[in-house]
């Protein structure tokens, strides 16, 4: 083994860009998880979400006269809901066209997501009812919390370490990587 500078030069340009480019090559484009991360955005998290509103206002809407504030709670909750949906949808618009800053739009929806979770978590406890009940509301909104950290955590980081993301959207619009 020849342990010589000229040696770690050559060494060094056996892996310089051809074959960085070669890797980069192979994981270019919507494919895996990368695919899975855009219908999440664009299909199934916006139709769980209007899923999820109609049977909570199915669930809610017989209380409204009893507790006269759930009904504002359900509007407010509602509004965020939607408009998270929207911007979803964006989100995964911009990573499937492979929109130049896709990727900050996408890690933008999911910090943002998380403040959503911490907020709908408090949100029940505006709706006047009965102390009794602060058990059963922090269990849900401890489990709904659990599920946002999972969510938040796991693509955060799938686009911050993914070569797919990487190849992909190498270059911001001010040619920075991402």
């Amino acid at each position: 083994m020849n342990d010589t500078p000229e040696s770690a030069v050559n060494q060094q340009s056996s892996f310089s860009p051809s074959t960085t480019n070669s890797t980069l090559q192979k994981y270019k484009g919507i494919g895996g998880w990368l695919l899975l991360f855009c219908l999440i955005l664009t299909v199934f998290s916006p139709i769980g979400t209007l899923f999820s509103l109609v049977t909570a206002y199915l669930e809610v809407s017989k209380y409204f006269d009893q507790f006269p504030r759930l009904l504002t709670v359900t509007v407010l909750d509602t509004f965020l809901s939607l408009s998270f949906m929207t911007y979803s949808i964006y989100s995964g618009i911009g990573l499937w066209r492979i929109r130049p800053r896709a990727v900050h739009t996408a890690k933008q929806y999911i910090l943002f997501t998380l403040v959503y979770f911490l907020f709908a978590s408090i949100l029940p406890f505006m709706a006047g009812f009965p102390s009794s009940v602060n058990e059963t509301l922090v269990i849900g909104g401890a489990k709904s919390m659990f599920k946002g950290i999972i969510f938040v955590v796991t693509w955060y980081s799938y686009l911050n370490k993914s070569q797919r993301v990487r190849a992909t959207y190498n270059d911001d619009e001010n040619g920075r990587s991402v």
